[in-house]
């Protein structure tokens, strides 16, 4: 039984990751284009160190085998003309393949994008995110596609658009061939800015010709949050808002009257500590101050009875005989 459990956990290790992971950006970061888990090799090594010493034996014996056969037979093939050829397709067809990945990288890193959350569906356009020096005038410039190579292709230009808006844009100064931007709303919009480019994303009703001043000719409009779908919604969380409030109010007001009841039990039981003990000093002292009166009545009262001697006139006088 311990064999078997012992193989499981063993098992176990090697399917999966070890390390404990709070959040799947740890292993796969959506702003980035490398992966971020791909170099733990080490930590592979380490968990599968039986299979990577016989995958590495294997791989030694085998070229070792080879090697002779490598030796023979590369010079005749080098020598040969068509296997020239085939051994330069084969160089140019994997430089090729490797530099169009790269550049289809590059792309994807290069353009921005915009996705226009719409209430049953989401509309994600390829576009160039836009800005003023000053950062403000925020908008997007849409692709209408790309080219034939994998390049970005030509921008939504104030020609496309419905002539309505066209003349619109006209009147704000745009020419017929310039890009026709699209105005986003920063209160709304939610601005990432990642190794894939600037992904903006923004709840709208939809794309319609911008009624602003600025430097745009259509706008991601504002969703119309008054909607009948929408309005018992907010209802809801308006009454549940309401009742979280008063449920804090009325433990407000009985956490007040039990500070004002323990207020009140404590001035009694100071009253009813203090009030004996005062009386009790009172009443101490009033007897301290009544011995003190009569012992000064009884030394005055010896004074007075008391014939004055020479002592106490002073020793110059002197008391004649008759």
């Amino acid at each position: 039984m311990t064999t078997d459990a012992s193989s499981i956990n063993q098992r176990h290790r090697r399917r999966y990751l070890s390390g404990t992971y709070n959040s799947i950006d740890e292993i796969t970061d959506p702003g980035t284009v490398a992966d971020e888990s791909s170099g733990k090799w080490r930590e592979y090594i380490v968990n599968n160190k039986l299979w990577v010493f016989l995958t590495a034996l294997l791989a030694v014996g085998v070229f070792v085998l080879a090697f002779r056969w490598i030796a023979t037979t590369m010079g005749n093939l080098l020598s040969n003309r068509w296997a020239q050829l085939a051994l330069g397709a084969f160089v140019l067809a994997a430089v090729s393949y490797y530099a169009g990945r790269r550049h289809q990288l590059g792309v994807f890193t290069s353009v921005d994008e915009f996705v226009a959350q719409g209430e049953h569906e989401n509309k994600r356009y390829f576009c160039e995110y836009v800005t003023d020096t000053d950062g403000k005038n925020e908008r997007v410039e849409v692709y209408k596609g790309f080219t034939r190579f994998g390049n970005p292709g030509s921008k939504l230009k104030v020609r496309d658009l419905d002539p309505e808006w066209a003349r619109l844009a006209q009147y704000r100064g745009y020419d017929a061939d310039d890009p026709a931007p699209i105005s986003i709303h920063r209160e709304l919009a939610t601005v990432s800015h990642t190794e894939f480019g600037t992904i903006v994303a923004q709840p709208t009703n939809g794309i319609d010709a911008f009624e602003g001043g600025g430097k745009s000719v259509l706008e991601a409009t504002i969703p119309d949050m008054t909607r009948e779908n929408k309005v018992p919604t907010l209802k809801k969380q308006l009454e549940e808002k309401k009742n979280q409030v008063d449920d804090l109010e009325d433990k407000i007001q009985t956490l007040t009257e039990q500070r004002d009841k323990a207020y009140e039990m404590a001035r009694k039981a100071q009253d009813e500590v203090l009030d004996p003990f005062i009386d009790r000093v009172d009443r101490v002292m009033g007897v301290r101050d009544r011995r003190r009166n009569r012992s000064s009545d009884d030394s005055e009262g010896t004074l007075l009875s008391r014939e004055p001697t020479a002592d106490d006139l002073g020793t110059d006088i002197q008391i004649e005989d008759d």
